[in-house]
Formats: C-alpha cells, sequence, structure tokens
C-alpha cells in the first residue's frame, strides 16, 4: 500500500502510477495520455524495468522520471531507475538516495532489505498525516511513499465481546415475584422499568393460558412445541439464540439474531431442542447465562454448558428483557411458526 500528497491549490503535480510490481513517479511535463498509456504497460506481468527504460528511450516521456520495480518482496530487493528532477529515497539499513542528471540519462541501481520508499519531485515532501492511500492506479501528486502504520487507525471488530453482569443474587432468589408463582430475575447490571415488568408478567400469564389451553386439547390433537419470542414471532425448536449466532453444531436449528445493546447476550448463547421425547434448552458456553422462569418453582440460572429440560409455559430471560416463551400447542397451530422439526 502506497500514500500520496495530494495536488495543492495553484501547484502543478506530476503523475505517480503504482501497480503490483512498480511505482512510479514523472514530472510535470508528463500529460494524461501518457500516464494512462504507461500504467497499461507496467500491469503486464513480465515487464521489466530493463524494457520500461528502453522504451521511454524510443518513445521519449517527461525529463524527471523515477521508476521503481519489486524483484522480491521476501528480501525486500528493488530495482531502481531515476532521472532529472525525481528524488528517490530507499531506507533500510541505511539511506540511500537515488538522482539523476538533467539532459535525459539515467541513473540505475538496486537496493536490499527495505523498510522505507519515496520518490519526490523537485524535493517536495509531506508528512503521512498529510497523504492519501492509494493501492493501484494513476494520481496526481508531487510525492508517493510506502504508507505507514498508523498507530490511531481503528480496528475492525468482527464480534464485541459479551459484557459480564452480576448474577450472584440469582442463587439466592426467593420465589415471590410481581407473577403469581415466579420469582423476579435478578441483575446488578440491568436496571428493569415498570413497564418491562408489566410485559414479563402478560407474557407469564399467557404462558400460563397457553399451557392450560394445551392440556384440554390434548386429547383430542396432538400437541408440538412452539416457541414465542418477544415480537410475537412464533418458532418450532430446534432454535439457537445469540448475537452472532453463526451455524455450528446445530443441524436444522433455526438460528436467530438475538438483539443485545450492552452485549450481555453472548455471540452463540443457548440452544433449545429436542433431547428423546422431551424440549431442553442448552447453554452454548454463553458469559451471562439463561435465567429459565417457571409458573411453580424459583427461577433457574442456566450457565456453564448446562441443560435444563422444558416444560410448557416455561419463560427463558436471555438478558436485556429479551423474554422466549415455550409451550405446546395443537397441530393446527403449526402451520403458522416457522421451522419445521419435531421431536424424537
Amino acid at each position: 500500500m502506497f500514500e500520496y500528497a495530494p495536488a495543492g491549490m495553484g501547484t502543478v503535480p506530476g503523475f505517480a502510477i503504482v501497480t503490483g510490481r512498480f511505482v512510479t513517479l514523472f514530472g510535470r511535463d508528463a500529460d494524461a495520455e501518457f500516464a494512462g498509456a504507461l500504467f497499461a504497460v507496467l500491469q503486464e506481468d513480465d515487464v521489466t524495468l530493463v524494457e520500461v527504460l528502453d522504451l521511454l528511450a524510443i518513445e521519449g516521456g517527461p525529463a524527471d522520471c523515477g521508476i521503481v520495480e519489486v524483484l522480491d518482496e521476501v528480501e525486500r530487493r528493488v530495482h531502481v531507475g531515476v532521472r532529472g528532477g525525481v528524488e528517490v529515497v530507499v531506507d533500510g539499513a541505511a539511506t540511500t538516495r537515488f538522482s539523476g542528471p538533467d539532459g535525459g540519462a539515467w541513473v540505475v541501481g538496486e537496493s536490499t532489505g527495505i523498510a522505507g520508499l519515496r520518490l519526490s519531485i523537485d524535493g517536495a515532501d509531506a508528512s503521512a498525516a498529510d497523504r492519501l492511500p492509494v493501492q493501484r492506479g494513476v494520481v496526481r501528486t508531487s510525492q508517493i511513499a510506502i504508507a505507514e502504520v498508523r498507530a490511531s487507525s481503528p480496528k475492525r471488530r468482527t464480534d464485541l465481546p459479551t459484557r459480564r453482569i452480576d448474577l450472584s443474587s440469582i442463587a439466592s432468589a426467593g420465589t415471590a415475584a410481581s407473577a403469581p408463582g415466579v420469582a423476579e430475575p435478578v441483575s446488578d447490571a440491568v436496571d428493569e422499568s415498570d413497564a418491562v415488568l408489566e410485559a414479563e408478567a402478560v407474557l407469564e400469564a399467557e404462558a400460563v393460558l397457553e399451557a392450560e389451553t394445551s392440556r384440554e386439547v390434548a386429547s383430542e390433537s396432538v400437541a408440538v412445541w412452539i416457541m414465542r419470542l418477544p415480537d410475537g414471532t412464533e418458532l418450532v425448536p430446534p432454535v439457537v439464540f445469540g448475537r452472532r449466532p453463526v451455524p455450528d453444531g446445530a443441524e436444522g436449528a433455526v438460528h436467530i439474531v438475538t438483539p443485545s445493546p450492552r452485549r450481555e447476550i453472548s455471540g452463540r448463547h443457548v440452544e433449545v431442542r429436542f433431547e428423546a421425547s422431551e424440549l431442553a434448552a442448552l447453554d452454548l458456553g454463553s458469559t451471562n447465562g439463561t435465567i429459565v422462569l417457571s409458573a411453580d418453582r424459583a427461577p433457574r440460572l442456566l450457565i456453564h454448558n448446562g441443560q435444563i429440560t422444558l416444560r410448557s409455559g416455561d419463560i427463558l430471560d436471555l438478558g436485556e428483557s429479551y423474554l422466549v416463551t415455550v409451550s405446546q400447542v395443537s397441530e393446527g397451530r403449526r402451520s403458522t411458526a416457522i421451522g419445521s422439526a419435531s421431536p424424537g
């Protein structure tokens, strides 16, 4: 990767050309037609610096020229040709300057183990902070150089780490809660509002009603498992939840990207799947775990790759108020849910 100094107002720059093996800088008397034609030549796989110099001797070209050919990337060995007002500075164990006399004569040399490279017209100089990147092409400039590593460059993150929250109080949580028979999940890092608590109570009440309805129709039709997401979407297990649930080891599962602005939910957080004839929740090595809420028992924390058998009416609290209700419904409801897996 190279960097060039943009032409300032009122200046007359030359042309820099960057290809896979060449970087060049030509003086102010070069024109766009010449630069475009030479760019096409320098992109050829078998062209060499000697051949380019022969071509320029026949075709002419600007009086001020600097051409650098990369001979060996491993050894960082380059072949340099320069004439006129272009200077090539090569940094390595020592700094070497290549400059040519006026009148069209070329100065040619080689350098090995280079750490930096800069081509300038008539001593033009610009700091790295004033230069712009270029990987391949033709640009108007009076200086081009190998790009410097910038300590302040932003680093791309493909997945942010999960933030830990304090779940120590879960182990001592009682059975008293805002909804009868269900203990309220506790997290020091999550400050839930009254509106969220009311939403949880509604979901829990719906889960109890769903469970009662399932029992009533069990004798008339086959019951299937349904998972209801906070937005009302219904899924048929198996399902994998997480901020970035890349398919891995969960054959046939639906993968749900779970919103987590505070990153309390892990990239791969929890999977709900069938184990024999039972539905189970399996922790996928999450940081904070999943709270399993049941109507007739205290909340349970599913973590450390553990597994819990689920019953109709259970609620999975993945964190940040993301609640998933598990229930059984009649076979007729199945056509409205996403997924097609069945127990067994």
